[in-house]
C-alpha cells in the first residue's frame, strides 16, 4: 500500500535573498552590497529536519535567520503551512515561531577530530535503522 500523497510543505522559500549594504557613503555607487543569501529555494516537509552546513561567514545563520523571518528578506517569498508570510508582520509571525526551531553548534564541539567523517556523518542512519 502506497503512503498519501503530501499536498504542501511546512515550509516553502523560493529564490530567497538577503543582501547587506555596507560602507558609508552618499552616493549609491559607492555603497558594496553583499549577498549573504542569493536566490535559495527549497521545501522542507512535515516531518522533516533542515541542516544547512558550510564554511564560516557563507551565509548559514543569515539563511536560517530568514526562514523564520527573524531577518527580513531582501526578495523572493516564505510560505508555512501554505500560507505566505513574506510581508507578515512581527504580531502576525509570533505565534508561528512557536511551531520554528533553530539550533545553533559550536563548532569546536560538534566533531570529534578523533574519529572519521564517514563514520560521523553514518552515525544517525545507525541510529534511525
Amino acid at each position: 500500500m502506497s503512503a498519501a500523497p503530501r499536498e504542501r510543505p511546512l515550509l516553502r522559500a523560493g529564490d530567497l535573498s538577503k543582501h547587506y549594504h555596507v560602507g558609508r557613503s552618499i552616493f549609491p555607487a559607492q555603497r558594496r552590497t553583499v549577498q549573504a543569501v542569493d536566490t535559495v529555494s527549497l521545501d522542507i516537509w512535515p516531518g522533516e529536519t533542515l541542516g544547512i552546513v558550510g564554511e564560516s561567514g557563507c551565509g548559514k545563520s543569515t539563511l536560517g535567520r530568514c526562514l523564520v523571518r527573524l531577518t527580513d528578506i531582501t526578495s523572493g517569498s516564505l510560505e508555512f503551512e501554505g500560507r505566505d508570510i513574506t510581508d507578515a508582520s512581527q504580531r502576525q509571525l509570533r505565534p508561528l515561531r512557536r511551531q520554528m526551531q533553530m539550533v545553533f553548534q559550536d563548532p569546536s564541539a560538534s566533531l570529534n577530530p578523533r574519529r572519521r567523517v564517514g563514520d560521523l556523518l553514518a552515525d544517525p542512519f545507525r541510529i534511525h535503522e
